[in-house]
C-alpha cells in the first residue's frame, strides 16, 4: 500500500467506530450531489442519439473506423485519414470543418498539439484510466434504483470509485487511476477487482453477475489541460478540450457541452 504513516493511523482510529470499515462524508459538496439527475447507459444512449441522426438523412456515422492522423496543408486541417485496417483502401475524409473528439489523449488531438503547440501555461499529462463493470445484482440486494454512491481512498489513497444502481437490478461500477500514480506492476483491472472486496461494497456485491466490462480515459487536467480550441479547417470538443469537471470526475457529460455548443455554431 502507498498510505502514508498518518493515513494509517486515520485508519486504525476510524476503523474503531466505523461499519464495514468505511467513513460516510458527514457534508457532500454540492458539486458532488446528484439529485435530480438521471442514471442510465450512455452506450445506449448514444446509439439511439445516432440511429435518429442517421434517420433524419443529414448525418452518416461509420461505427468501427478510427482515424489515424489529421490531414494538414501548411497549417489548415483539410480532413483526416481513417487507420489501415487493410480490408479496404485508406480513406481520407476532407472537410471545411473537422470537429477533433477523440478523447483526453487521442491520436489526432495529440498529432494536433505536436503540430500547433498548446497555450502558454497548459499541458495535458494529467489524466485517469478508468476500469468499469456493469453486474447484474444479487437478489435481495438492498441497493435501490437510483443510488450513487462515490468512494475515495481505497485500495489507495489517489483511487476514486463509483457505483451507480439501475432499475432491473443492474448497477455499473468501476474506479479511476490517475496516470501520475507510479506504480507500473498493479493495473486498473486489478485494482478494480480488489475495489469491489471492500466490506462496505462487497456485502452489495457479493453473488453479482458479470453483464460486461470497459476502460476509458478521464481527463484529469481540467482547463490547465485546454488546447488551442479552434484553428484553420478545426475546432476541438469532448474531454479533449479541458472540458472535464475534474472535482466530480465529470467526463462524458461535460464533454456533451462543447459538441452540441459547436454543432448549433456550424448550422448557425
Amino acid at each position: 500500500s502507498r498510505r502514508s504513516a498518518l493515513l494509517r493511523v486515520a485508519d486504525t482510529v476510524l476503523k474503531q467506530f466505523c461499519k464495514d470499515h468505511a467513513f460516510p462524508l458527514p457534508y457532500i459538496p454540492p458539486y458532488l450531489q446528484k439529485h435530480g439527475g438521471l442514471v442510465m447507459s450512455i452506450g445506449q444512449f448514444n446509439q439511439w442519439v445516432g440511429s435518429q441522426l442517421m434517420s433524419s438523412g443529414t448525418v452518416q456515422i461509420w461505427p468501427g473506423t478510427p482515424a489515424a492522423q489529421p490531414l494538414v496543408d501548411g497549417d489548415t486541417v483539410g480532413g483526416v485519414r481513417l487507420v489501415d485496417q487493410e480490408a479496404a483502401p485508406v480513406l481520407d475524409f476532407m472537410a471545411a470543418l473537422s470537429a477533433v473528439g477523440d478523447g483526453p489523449v487521442g491520436p489526432i488531438g495529440r498529432q494536433l498539439d505536436e503540430k500547433v503547440g498548446r497555450p502558454a501555461g497548459k499541458q495535458q499529462y494529467d489524466y485517469a484510466v478508468g476500469m468499469k463493470f456493469v453486474v447484474n445484482l444479487p437478489e435481495g440486494c438492498a441497493l435501490k434504483p437510483g443510488t450513487v454512491l462515490h468512494t475515495l481512498g481505497f485500495p489507495e489513497p489517489e483511487i476514486f470509485g463509483f457505483l451507480y444502481v439501475y432499475p432491473d437490478n443492474v448497477a455499473s461500477l468501476g474506479i479511476f487511476v490517475p496516470s501520475w500514480f507510479d506504480s507500473p506492476v498493479r493495473t486498473a483491472y486489478r485494482y478494480l477487482q480488489h475495489w469491489m472486496l471492500h466490506p462496505a461494497l462487497w456485502r452489495h456485491l457479493n453473488g453479482a453477475t458479470l453483464r460486461s466490462w470497459g476502460a476509458k480515459t478521464l481527463g484529469e487536467s481540467g482547463r490547465h489541460g485546454e488546447p488551442h480550441l479552434a484553428g484553420n479547417g478545426y475546432a476541438r470538443i469532448g474531454e479533449g478540450s479541458g472540458s472535464t469537471n475534474v472535482q466530480p470526475g465529470s467526463g462524458v457529460d461535460e464533454a456533451w457541452a462543447p459538441g452540441a455548443l459547436q454543432a448549433q455554431h456550424v448550422v448557425e
